[in-house]
């Protein structure tokens, strides 16, 4: 008799056996228990089985997998989506070893779900556990921080999902990779004082750098959409890492790039804005001018689209006061100061609503805003030039206007751009603004002391009290370390006779809101009031007296 052989079930574990009853055919009186059984029992076992035929399905690399990526997959990377930097369950790390395969293929270690998220290759760069912590910081870390998605805020939630799927189809072309891991780096440096991770930075900037080079000699000097990315993820890997000429010869190719592209067709909007954004932050970083022409093709290139946005402004029934001090009498610090008043309302009535703006309205808010602000900065650096040149009396109004434009920006920046990983600030903007205004303000206290008037009390009280504000924490406290600001508003204060925080709001309501973040001037200012001016640094116009 022949030997017969029982095949070993496919499922081993235990099977659930249920009587059966040929006069009742239905399922219904042991749905519940099968159902169970399925979810407890066979459930688990399938998926144990399908993780061990996907590891035993890995396919060893051939010569020259990883090379660089040609435009060709640049163009194809869009389309392509899986995450890096996603968690692994842990198994064991078995090395995929098979020395029966062809010649022409090298036999790599691949350690499978352990210290490695792309155990196939998948990426043109190599996702090391240092290259997954940097990817794993702007999961967790960046984008949660980057995003309002509170109750009471705009909905950003899918606009943080959207950045994390860029972040990871951009991995796919290598330029772009390393240019954005080279920022990141250089961030996650900066704020965690962490120099292993700048060296790391420095050699993805190299490498990127290098391949930027070889691309646009490959295209004859013309940037391509896709090498957008690249080149601000470069231009910010520099900027955050202090280099300012880097910096700015990253912006000026992209500059040449995107007018290029006007002359030939549509400019990209969103590539536009992303780098307006981080050159007003660069701007403020390093006291430069920027590379784009903010006062005439920029906004040229966003007429349509400001046109469509503020054709729904008059149903939002804004109210914002447009008189401002007698000290702001240049024509476009009037404009400017009106339009942030009109910025200002249009951010707020968005925070108070559930839905925030339109796309229309929010594209011409971010963008008039971003305009705005580096055109402050421009202006600022302008006048601060002219004051150089010109005779004295010139002089001193060109700092004032400079002060005034510097302090604008200042306070823009507290209310969008003002951006903090773990208590630090990612772009450091506030210490070179503030600086700045510092030195501009002891120039004109010179002038003050030596004509014994000051002709832009005003102004200059405004410009103390953001600095002041800039010196306490959120609940008034002022910070044991600053206090240049605060001893000098208390000295121009007592000089103006205010002796209440009402009487000094009459004054700053003229300028920019400053109530607008915390701490809240009724919250500090008080204090400065009350102090004695004899007991601060500096001397006191108090026998001063006006003009």
């Amino acid at each position: 008799m022949a030997a017969t052989s029982t095949s070993k079930p496919s499922y081993p574990a235990d099977l659930l056996w249920v009587n059966h009853d040929a006069q009742n055919m239905k399922a219904q009186p042991h749905r519940q228990r099968v159902f169970s059984h399925i979810q407890q029992r066979y459930r688990p076992w399938q998926r144990r089985d399908s993780a061990q035929k996907l590891r035993k399905s890995v396919q060893i690399p051939t010569i020259g997998s990883r090379e660089q990526s040609s435009e060709s997959e640049e163009d194809r990377f869009e389309s392509l989506g899986t995450s890096p930097a996603s968690s692994c369950t842990s198994h064991s790390s078995d090395r995929v070893i098979n020395p029966s395969r062809s010649p022409s293929l090298v036999v790599h270690d691949v350690k499978v779900f352990r210290g490695n998220s792309d155990p196939f290759d998948a990426y043109p760069v190599t996702i090391s556990p240092r290259v997954n912590d940097i990817l794993r910081f702007y999961r967790d870390i960046v984008i949660p921080s980057q995003y309002h998605t509170s109750m009471d805020g705009w909905r950003t939630l899918d606009a943080a999902a959207d950045d994390w799927r860029d972040v990871v189809r951009s991995l796919h072309e290598k330029g772009g990779a390393l240019g954005f891991l080279a920022r990141w780096a250089q961030v996650a440096s900066n704020v965690t004082e962490n120099s292993e991770l700048a060296v790391q930075s420095l050699r993805f900037r190299s490498e990127s750098t290098s391949m930027l080079l070889r691309k646009l000699q490959q295209r004859s000097g013309i940037v391509s959409r896709t090498s957008y990315w690249h080149i601000i993820a470069l231009y910010m890997a520099e900027a955050q890492a202090g280099n300012a000429d880097g910096a700015w010869l990253h912006a000026t190719m992209l500059c040449r790039a995107l007018k290029y592209e006007s002359r030939h067709g549509q400019v990209d909007i969103t590539s536009l804005r992303s780098f307006m954004y981080n050159e007003a932050c660069a701007c403020c970083m390093f006291l430069r001018k920027p590379v784009l022409d903010y006062d005439g093709w920029v906004q040229d290139v966003f007429k349509t689209a400001w046109a469509k946005g503020r054709k729904e402004l008059p149903a939002m029934h804004l109210s914002f006061p447009t008189s401002l001090d007698p000290s702001i009498e240049d024509e476009f610090l009037i404009e400017m100061f009106i339009r942030e008043r009109e910025s200002l309302a249009v951010w707020q009535h968005g925070s108070e609503r559930a839905d925030g703006l339109s796309p229309a309205v929010f594209t011409w808010w971010c963008s008039s805003h971003l305009v705005n602000h580096t055109r402050l900065v421009k202006y600022t650096l302008n006048r601060i030039d002219d004051a150089k040149e010109g005779k004295a009396p010139q002089s001193h109004l060109h700092k004032k206007n400079a002060y005034l434009a510097l302090t604008a920006v200042y306070w823009t920046r507290l209310i969008a751009g003002d951006e903090t990983l773990l208590g630090k600030e990612i772009y450091q903007t506030k210490k070179p603004l503030r600086s700045l205004t510092r030195q501009l303000l002891e120039k004109e206290q010179k002038v003050v002391e030596f004509t014994g008037s000051i002709k832009y009390a005003n102004a200059r009280l405004w410009a103390l009290y953001v600095g002041a504000q800039a010196e306490h924490d959120q609940f008034g406290v002022r910070h044991a370390s600053e206090s240049w600001f605060s001893d000098q508003f208390s000295l121009l204060a007592s000089w103006m006779n205010l002796s209440s925080w009402n009487s000094v709001r009459l004054i700053l309501d003229g300028f920019l809101d400053c109530d607008v973040v915390e701490p809240r001037g009724s919250q500090f200012v008080p204090a400065l009031l009350s102090r004695r001016p004899s007991a601060q640094k500096g001397g006191s116009p108090q026998s001063s007296k006006a003009p």
